[in-house]
């Protein structure tokens, strides 16, 4: 099965057409983004719904699974899929806990939306290995690993070298992988078979772009700051400047793009996709 990245994180609008234009797979959140994904749904764009509950948790808002549930029902024929409403391990939810009321929330609501194939179930680093195997059990044939995001190097390969002998003996089940995009992992452990990330839409906000060429570039005003000197496009060597600027012509954009916001986002598009469609 081919890998299949999606962008994750909002940004202006005219990010969101550049996204649509050149057909990325977005996962949203149903708690950050609604207007977003609906908007994307009611112009035909699917979406990978994540459930949000994770940040309801941390802003302490007060929003149930069945709320969660009757959005999914108005909007599903719109949507690709939708996560389960699930629980994070944290200082004050151990893994335990979190395994037995992400199932159970799992469980409850496969009998209530309207179409069941689409929900995602969603096992946590540090949760028991036996709720990952009673999940594939059961019959799933999507399953999604969550908490990778904030961890190390060394975390994220402990973690899926214990998952991945469980997942071979299930070729079927499709494996998605929240917040992670690292190349080397995801070439390593390939029988991840999706993943996404936000890490594409904050380097523009900062005056930076990432390029094949030169790295991690800055176009902002602040440049006789000691931290952004390095990386100034002004003090480039005028070969290294032209090695930049024909790596921006390649996707149809120049370096007088990247002294703007919009120019700066729209380039991580492309430069993102390409990357990760080459995994």
């Amino acid at each position: 099965m081919a890998y299949k990245f999606y962008f994750a994180g909002c940004g202006n609008k005219s990010v969101e057409t550049t996204i649509r234009e050149n057909e990325c797979n977005r996962l949203l959140s149903w708690v950050n983004e609604r207007k977003v994904i609906e908007e994307r749904a009611a112009n035909g764009y699917p979406t990978f719904v994540d459930s949000g509950a994770f940040s309801a948790y941390t802003k302490h808002l007060d929003i149930n699974v069945d709320e969660y549930i009757d959005w999914i029902n108005r909007w599903h024929p719109y949507v690709e899929r939708y996560a389960a409403w699930d629980t994070i391990p944290s200082d004050k939810i151990s893994p335990k806990e979190s395994a037995e009321k992400t199932w159970a929330n799992y469980q409850y609501m496969k009998t209530k939306v309207a179409d069941p194939s689409k929900l995602v179930y969603c096992f946590h680093y540090g949760e028991d290995l036996d709720y990952l195997v009673q999940a594939l059990e059961s019959g799933l044939d999507y399953v999604a690993l969550g908490g990778l995001a904030k961890k190390g190097k060394r975390q994220r390969e402990e973690f899926l070298t214990l998952v991945e002998p469980i997942f071979r003996q299930y070729p079927h089940v499709h494996v998605h992988a929240f917040g992670m995009t690292s190349v080397p992992i995801l070439q390593r452990f390939d029988f991840i078979d999706s993943s996404d990330s936000s890490s594409w839409l904050y380097p523009p906000k900062y005056g930076r772009i990432q390029t094949n060429s030169c790295g991690e570039v800055y176009f902002g005003n602040d440049v006789d700051k000691e931290t952004n000197r390095d990386a100034a496009f002004v003090y480039m060597l005028p070969s290294t400047q032209m090695v930049l600027e024909r790596e921006l012509q390649s996707k149809g954009m120049t370096i007088e793009d990247m002294f703007g916001n919009i120019g700066r986002s729209d380039w991580q598009i492309l430069h993102w996709k390409e990357k990760m469609d080459n995994i």
